[in-house]
């Protein structure tokens, strides 16, 4: 499993540049388990970024939702 710090190397240098824009390219390119991590690690290390976490989470699940095959 890849760490917060190496996805965030996506969009930023480390956490401490990732720009409010780039939140959701981190969360869309992570994998599994890495989502919630790197989520959490962004709202640890950035609390401002918090809410567009939210967002982008919330975002990424609907899409999700919609691509998920029917039963």
């Amino acid at each position: 499993m890849r760490t917060p710090q190496y996805i965030i190397k996506i969009a930023a240098e480390d956490v401490t540049r990732l720009r409010k824009i780039d939140v959701f390219r981190v969360l869309e390119n992570c994998r599994g388990e890495e989502v919630q991590k790197t989520a959490h690690f962004i709202r640890v290390n950035r609390p401002e970024l918090s809410d567009e976490v939210v967002s982008c989470l919330e975002d990424i699940r609907a899409q999700e939702a919609v691509s998920a095959p029917a039963p």
